[in-house]
């Protein structure tokens, strides 16, 4: 992996962990289910305005003739639009409502263990010796930084609450994006792959709204009197946090391994912890830094060598 393409990864990690920050600012006056949606609806407009620049060579019209001749490429969308841009955003708000950003930001860890299991089962993806070093590296910085010793084993069960198996839930979910991103192999473009799944997840998180009677119209009209920092958080969520950061993502998982991307979605417990110590006033302790700094030594681990990539899909 080039230090350009671990860079950018990097970035998507920092965005997409502040989002459960930016959630807990938006859930002050929206439902979670509300939240959901604005998220992605804004970030369709942001799809929307990229495919307007792209007219001239609209993956969509590439992409549209491929999809009829190959099921399968249909049955991977459908996947992307109602597990990810639907399932997945239910379970992290439902969560988040009643769970804490910081956890959240901790709890993104669990996804690159089921992103590396789900592509061992149906990818076929092999774990090398150094993919292990560095899973290992990355586990160990993450129990640390989250603050989990076996003296404390029992007493963080008990603390464990609902609010965290719902973020717990979307975390495989989540991986299901990867998974079909790198099963995919560039048959499809990054930008079709998601602007067609989110598509479709916008319109079951619409058709839900109003299946449970949650005033879509409402919704819509306290947008007019959104503050600066809601606006920042719809704005960051969105076109920043979804649109931008699965389309790089996307076009990543062209030529790297599910392992690969996948470990730097270690480093978003470390920016979770910086921005709660800013934002929410939460310190990191001496046991902490150091689980970050080990996570950061599994990236570098992992990183140091150049790998070849390996063409890999499902037949």
């Amino acid at each position: 992996m080039s230090f350009t393409l671990l860079l950018g990864l990097i970035v998507c990690n920092a965005i997409w962990a502040t989002n459960p920050l930016m959630g807990k600012i938006l859930m002050e006056r929206f439902s979670p289910m509300e939240v959901s949606w604005l998220r992605y609806f804004s970030a369709s407009l942001a799809c929307i305005l990229i495919l307007f620049f792209k007219s001239y060579s609209n993956p969509l019209n590439r992409d549209i003739p491929r999809l009829k001749k190959d099921k399968k490429l249909i049955l991977f969308v459908f996947l992307v639009g109602v597990v990810t841009f639907y399932g997945s955003p239910l379970a992290q708000y439902i969560g988040l409502a009643r769970s804490t950003a910081t956890e959240n930001a901790v709890l993104v860890s669990i996804e690159p263990i089921a992103a590396v299991f789900l592509a061992w089962i149906f990818l076929k993806e092999k774990i090398k010796f150094r993919d292990c070093l560095a899973m290992f590296f990355a586990l160990i910085g993450f129990l640390l930084l989250s603050n989990v010793r076996p003296s404390e084993l029992g007493k963080s069960l008990q603390e464990f609450n609902m609010g965290n198996l719902f973020l717990l839930a979307a975390m495989p979910m989540e991986a299901t994006y990867t998974i079909i991103s790198r099963a995919i192999g560039g048959k499809l473009h990054a930008i079709s792959l998601f602007s067609l799944g989110l598509t479709l997840g916008i319109f079951i998180l619409t058709v839900s709204l109003l299946l449970w009677n949650i005033p879509l119209a409402s919704t819509l009209s306290d947008l007019q009197s959104l503050s600066y920092k809601e606006a920042v958080a719809i704005f960051w969520m969105g076109p920043l946090g979804t649109t931008i950061t699965y389309i790089f993502w996307t076009k990543a998982l062209e030529g790297a391994s599910v392992f690969a991307v996948s470990l730097t979605l270690f480093t978003q417990p470390i920016v979770g912890a910086i921005n709660g110590a800013l934002i929410l006033d939460e310190r990191l302790n001496f046991w902490q830094i150091i689980g970050a700094l080990i996570i950061t030594t599994g990236l570098l681990i992992k990183t140091s060598k150049k790998e070849r990539p390996d063409h890999v899909g499902i037949n």
